[in-house]
């Protein structure tokens, strides 16, 4: 609907979509240079530059919102006089025609407000760019840093039960691999050959269980953001 309508969250809105009211020019307003009789719906002024592309005007006491601006003439909406519980009426030339703040305009502008803060974003076919903050997304799939969207993946199954944040160093060191007896029966070159592969292995068991428990950690919180099943 032109003059002004929230589209938000089905498409961001724009300046284009929503209502728009501009300054007193330093000239002071245009005015109608041809009568403006009650059943007309063009509204031709002395200067059509200084409106927005769709708005509304007041001309005397009666509002009229129009849809379009072309060489100084004024489209108005097809039920766009008498608006805001104003009444139609003739308008001699030479009349006032200044850009108002409507009731309708301050409504759409509420609209698209409240639409950013309702908890409830989904926005189809458009990229939004810089700092996003929402309570909750809706949709079925989801792409950012321009990936394209896709369905949300299937629950992880998390067996292993215990979860940090803390990424420990690994603390296991290479094994020697030379000086192991070479005849039956096969075994080490001493007591603390042997000793060192039990130690070795305890220290990367240790440093699995780490990693399966910081996996666990990243695969809880990817699930409290809802990223994750």
């Amino acid at each position: 609907m032109p003059g002004g309508v929230e589209t938000y969250p089905t498409t961001l809105d724009t300046l284009t979509t929503l209502m728009r009211v501009v300054n007193e020019p330093a000239a002071g307003w245009p005015t109608l240079t041809l009568p403006c009789g009650i059943a007309d719906f063009t509204l031709t002024v002395s200067d059509g530059s200084i409106f927005p592309a769709d708005g509304a005007v007041i001309i005397d006491k009666e509002v009229i919102y129009f849809s379009s601006v072309a060489n100084n003439i004024l489209t108005v909406e097809a039920a766009g006089r008498g608006a805001d519980g104003t009444t139609r009426v003739a308008h001699a030339a030479g009349s006032e025609v200044r850009s108002v703040l409507s009731a309708r305009t301050h409504a759409v502008l509420a609209a698209a407000i409240i639409a950013t803060q309702d908890g409830a974003v989904a926005v189809a076919g458009d990229t939004m760019t810089g700092p996003l903050n929402v309570t909750s997304l809706t949709g079925t799939t989801l792409g950012v840093f321009s990936v394209e969207a896709v369905a949300r993946a299937s629950a992880y199954t998390q067996t292993f039960a215990t979860a940090d944040k803390t990424h420990a160093a690994d603390a296991s060191a290479d094994l020697a691999t030379t000086a192991v007896t070479q005849t039956t029966p096969f075994g080490f070159a001493g007591a603390a050959q042997g000793d060192n592969i039990a130690t070795q292995f305890n220290l990367l068991r240790a440093a699995v269980a780490d990693l399966k428990q910081l996996v666990n950690s990243v695969i809880d919180d990817l699930q409290a953001y809802g990223f994750l099943s």
